[in-house]
């Protein structure tokens, strides 16, 4: 059996529903086999570290598309970002990854990156080869 198949995902939009996608994907990515990296960046990478990747909170800024789609999530069950992203890294087969410029442009120390949250801090060198090495790659 040849390598697994490789998703990358680039998470750059801090909106609820672009979050739960692609948290979504990772967890049905990662429990089928394939490989998935997730690099975040500025506004997505701000939600993760600062532990509001399940605000319901859309980039639009629409208050009350956001509360429609936090109702209609409940009622449904739909698993939050967190969660489903909790999942895939559980996997072994996800990985979290922040955007090195991100972090500098946001204000924060790469040296005080909780290593619970994300695994490696790359720059655009490392995410172009793994653009090249992907099998698929989304950008959300």
């Amino acid at each position: 059996m040849g390598e697994p198949k490789r998703l990358l995902l680039l998470c750059h939009d801090g909106g609820w529903d672009r979050l739960y996608q692609a948290a979504s994907a990772a967890a049905t990515a990662a429990s089928t086999g394939w490989r998935v990296d997730l690099v975040f960046y500025f506004d997505a990478l701000e939600k993760l570290l600062d532990g509001r990747l399940d605000d319901f909170e859309l980039a639009s800024g629409d208050t009350s598309k956001a509360r429609r789609l936090e109702e209609t999530a409940e009622e449904l069950g739909t698993r939050a970002p967190s969660r489903l992203l909790r999942a895939a890294r559980s996997s072994g087969s996800a990985r979290v990854l922040a955007c090195s410029a991100s972090l500098a442009l946001i204000g924060r120390d790469p040296a005080e990156i909780d290593g619970s949250i994300v695994d490696e801090v790359i720059g655009w060198p490392t995410t172009i080869a793994l653009i090249g090495a992907a099998d698929s790659t989304l950008y959300l």
